[in-house]
């Protein structure tokens, strides 16, 4: 391959890289029905992720009852949420973020975020679905 054609690969690849889209601001997962086993989803999310790859990991940088303030970071993109819980459902809110396009007035955000925090959605779905 030319270096012409490579330098045009590696553009399409890091444009196709930073899309931004709509944020998914709130994600509901729906819950057990009960708040004491919803917490426990949660706990079981960030607290013990055995068996998980490390570059999935959120970390607690608060913890209030019923609401967790949680961050994830890769190199210099950072994403921050907040997560709370009642006995009905668990819903994770857009807090701040870096290095992530994130634009207030047009509600967008680089489709990393998303992805990022769709992966936690997922999670906390597979611990409430092993509780009920």
């Amino acid at each position: 391959m030319s270096i012409r054609a490579s330098l045009g690969v590696l553009v399409l690849l890091t444009v196709a890289s930073c899309r931004v889209h709509q944020i998914r601001d709130p994600i509901v997962v729906p819950g057990t029905g009960d708040l004491a086993k919803n917490t426990t989803a949660v706990q079981q999310t960030v607290e013990a992720p055995t068996g998980r790859d490390p570059k999935l990991w959120w970390f607690a940088e608060s913890r209030e009852q019923q609401k967790w303030a949680l961050k994830y970071q890769r190199q210099d993109h950072v994403a921050m949420v907040t997560v709370t819980w009642d006995d009905k459902d668990i819903q994770i809110h857009y807090r701040d973020s870096a290095g992530l396009k994130y634009d207030a007035a047009k509600r967008s955000i680089s489709d990393t975020y998303n992805s990022w925090v769709q992966n936690l959605a997922q999670e906390i779905e597979r611990q409430v679905a092993k509780l009920r």
